[in-house]
């Protein structure tokens, strides 16, 4: 980059770290594992993979361990396929998020939910 790239760059732009989580079917709800455990950066991106799937309107969701001091945006991303969200600049580099990954399904239009995995955010550039 030159330096008319860089100071043009808006201070919110920042490259996204992905992960997959994978699924597997397991009676209502899915086994799922975050293939990443620590992403890093700002901006994140989970993608679903394997067999089992949000049916009946049912969804997965990220959702910030109690006791966190930094949340995301928006605070709880959710998805069917995709999850995304982002860090505010405000949140220093190197801060660490603990979350888990959740799946939430109806039966009979009542809502259930468990939570899949734990892993972590990292964040930084």
């Amino acid at each position: 980059m030159d330096s008319h790239t860089d100071i043009l760059k808006k201070p919110h732009e920042h490259k996204a770290d992905a992960t997959f989580f994978t699924t597997q079917i397991d009676d209502d709800f899915c086994r799922g594992k975050v293939l990443k455990f620590r992403m890093k950066g700002r901006e994140f991106h989970w993608a679903r993979v394997g067999g089992c799937r949000a049916t009946n309107g049912g969804f997965f969701e990220i959702r910030v361990k109690p006791g966190s001091k930094y949340q995301l945006d928006p605070p709880t991303p959710k998805g069917v396929n995709d999850i995304y969200c982002e860090v505010d600049d405000s949140v220093p580099d190197g801060a660490v998020i603990q979350y888990s990954l959740w799946q939430v399904i109806f039966v009979d239009g009542v809502a259930k939910e468990k939570e899949l995995d734990d892993p972590e955010l990292e964040i930084g550039f």
